[in-house]
């Protein structure tokens, strides 16, 4: 594809450098040069994803020379197998011995004969999350241990055992090799079993259907389930890249509406699924209902607190809980905060049969990937209450946490999971959200101006069943749209309220519907194409939309005092931790002017500035990537948001238990 040629109309601009990425509308469809001065030989039509008068964004490579040397095959990840346990030194035989469906659990006959084992006995014994008990109404519920029933069954090895009693919600299942015990030959359990699993049901609960049957307003067929399958860490083109069969099938089968503007208001998980989940940024979060951090999230306004009071089933689903979204560095909750709420049993998961622990992750439990265990229970779900109103927001961290190319081993389990629910028509009264926070947020790709960018732009996609577009079709048109508009986490929370009222999305209430001129709006809405980083409730240091790029010197003036101004940021955060090390410039690894007139913050020749820097500070090696703004009236250069680490702090900061200067610190001793 040939590129437009450049006509740099500022004579000021010369005098920066000679990478630039440059927007003018005398250029043609064209606008974006690379930054890194690399070739992209497979951009689409328009060189822009988003070109609007607010915004414009890059269109980027897919699989272009730039992305290619950071593209590998990983290896496949086998969690059957010999496997030493965590308990006592108990060798686990991993292949499935014990199998479960939407409400039995049974033993696979070809499998024990495989296992060579005679004499074997399994049992199995349900276990809750730990109540508060009198006196100690503060204990970190989500953290404590169990509680195991006190009736242990023995297993049917050759029938189903059917799971239908309310308090068998979550499972665990052990099986022993019989040992003669005397002459008599009576037989004793082994002591150490040869095959531990969990397993978790979807029982209806007598207290939730009564509730629910009191509460339901819409008796009708006037309403629709809502159901969000996250990603964590997954910018929508690794999407596309990494699990490119589950792309294919959302688009091509499923008809998904792909949300090519979406960017990220936040750094990490949690900022961005407080607007998603309760419309609120972090620090407003801290002033509604969350002033400290020993503090519960019991009394946020969650929006399946809003489903829950109009009669839907909810649920909150997560793998990997040692970093949860509300429990890492945080309290979580005192009250479990969902109908269905199964941390006690990932928790328990993890800490017994949990294997293959990759960066912060255990890909594996027991027997089966995690990655599969939360869409498997998200698949029972569907089962039990497909008919029925529901709310269910079901998170994965594991695979898509940590490294670019994981992912691309989920694509199968992923892919199976949206295939078998369509072709179960499954999804006949849900509106499917697949989602997700943020791009990767580190690593050698993250560190390129491309990386860079995925990371601000993750993947968001709807599906909506065909009777619902047939219905509301106006809603669905700008739905569409918005597609190549500037979004947020803010609008799609929005989004999620207005289908607790589908009458508001009928076409003559939508043209009644005043235009929104708050941060966050319903994408059933138009939005407008004017509309920028700043109106969107999106920090500078996260935005994507930027008139030009200039790669800059690292030993320019502004460039060393801009670093030294990160320095000084993040060492003053750290003034009251002890603890940690003084912090010092190392070396400035890549620095960048960024213009954006559309914002309404300055033009390409005006004295006040904008850099995008990384730098890698000492002690302890840490990679930084800040915005700093230089104010030519002031001569002061002042960090803009937050600071971002983009590459791990692993025991660094061991010193400090605080979310945000955990990121920052190196613990001296």
């Amino acid at each position: 594809m040939c590129k437009p040629s450049v006509q740099v109309l500022m004579s000021n601009v010369s005098n920066f450098g000679n990478n630039l990425y440059l927007f003018n509308e005398n250029f043609g469809i064209g606008g974006f040069l690379n930054v890194l001065d690399e070739e992209q030989d497979d951009l689409s039509e328009s060189s822009l994803v988003i070109q609007q008068p607010g915004c414009r964004i890059p269109s980027m490579s897919l699989m272009g020379p730039m992305v290619k040397p950071y593209v590998s095959k990983e290896a496949s990840i086998f969690c059957d197998g010999p496997q030493y346990g965590k308990e006592k030194g108990a060798v686990f035989w991993q292949p499935i011995l014990v199998r479960d469906s939407k409400d039995a659990i049974f033993v696979d006959p070809q499998s024990l004969e495989l296992s060579g084992k005679e004499n074997v006995q399994c049992i199995y014994q349900s276990f809750a999350r730990a109540t508060a008990s009198a006196g100690k109404k503060l204990k970190e519920l989500d953290r404590e241990p169990p509680i195991f029933s006190s009736e242990v069954k023995i297993l049917n090895l050759t029938e189903k055992n059917m799971i239908q009693s309310e308090s068998e919600e979550f499972i665990r299942v052990e099986c022993s090799v019989l040992q003669n015990r005397t002459k008599k030959r009576k037989k004793k359990r082994s002591k150490k079993p040869f095959y531990m699993d969990y397993f978790a049901f979807i029982p209806p609960k007598k207290e939730v259907e009564e509730r629910c049957n009191k509460l339901d307003q819409d008796r009708g067929d006037n309403w629709v389930n809502v159901a969000v399958i996250g990603l964590d860490a997954l910018s929508r083109l690794n999407f596309q890249r990494q699990m490119p069969a589950s792309h294919s099938y959302l688009i091509d089968q499923m008809g998904a509406i792909e949300m090519f503007g979406f960017n990220k208001v936040g750094d990490n998980t949690f900022p961005n699924l407080a607007p998603t989940l309760m419309n609120l940024t972090e620090d407003e979060v801290q002033k509604v209902c969350w002033p400290k951090e020993h503090n519960f999230f019991d009394n946020c306004p969650f929006i399946w607190n809003k489903y829950r009071d109009r009669g839907y089933r909810t649920a909150f689903v997560e793998d990997t809980p040692m970093i949860a979204v509300f429990n890492y560095l945080k309290k979580g909750f005192h009250k479990q905060p969902t109908d269905y709420y199964p941390r006690p049993w990932f928790y328990e998961a993890e800490t017994k049969i949990g294997r293959h622990f990759s960066g912060n992750c255990y890909l594996c439990l027991g027997p089966r990937l995690s990655l599969s265990v939360v869409l498997d229970y998200a698949y029972k779900f569907f089962q039990t209450f497909h008919s029925k109103k529901f709310f269910g927001f079901f998170w994965s961290t594991s695979f898509t946490h940590d490294y670019m190319n994981l992912p691309s081993q989920g694509d199968e389990t992923v892919y199976k999971f949206f295939h078998q629910l369509h072709q179960d028509q499954l999804l006949n009264q849900t509106v499917l959200i697949v989602l997700s926070d943020h791009g990767l947020r580190w690593g050698d790709y993250r560190n390129t101006f491309q990386g860079h960018l995925e990371e601000r732009l993750p993947l968001l996609m709807f599906v909506f069943p065909p009777w619902f577009e047939a219905r509301y079709p106006q809603a669905v048109q700008n739905v569409r749209q918005n597609a190549r508009m500037l979004t947020t986490h803010f609008d799609l929370h929005h989004t999620m309220v207005d289908l607790l009222n589908l009458t508001a999305l009928e076409d003559e209430m939508l043209q009644q519907r005043t235009h929104p001129t708050g941060r966050g709006q319903s994408l059933f809405q138009p939005v407008s194409p004017h509309r920028n980083c700043s109106q969107a409730g999106i920090p500078r240091h996260y935005c994507t939309c930027h008139d030009a790029v200039e790669k800059m010197d690292a030993n320019d003036t502004n460039v060393v005092a801009a670093a030294e101004a990160v320095a000084k940021y993040m060492n003053d955060l750290l003034k009251t931790e002890p603890y940690c090390a003084h912090l010092q410039v190392k070396s400035i690894k890549q620095a960048t002017m960024e213009t954006s007139t559309m914002n309404g913050t300055f033009a390409i020749n005006s004295t006040n500035l904008e850099y995008l820097i990384t730098v890698e500070m000492y002690p302890g090696n840490g990679l930084f990537e800040a915005t700093v703004f230089y104010d030519s009236w002031s001569k002061t250069y002042s960090v803009i948001g937050r600071v971002s680490r983009i590459n791990l702090y692993g025991a660094q900061s061991f010193c400090v238990h605080n979310n945000i200067l955990k990121l920052y610190c190196f613990c001296k001793h």
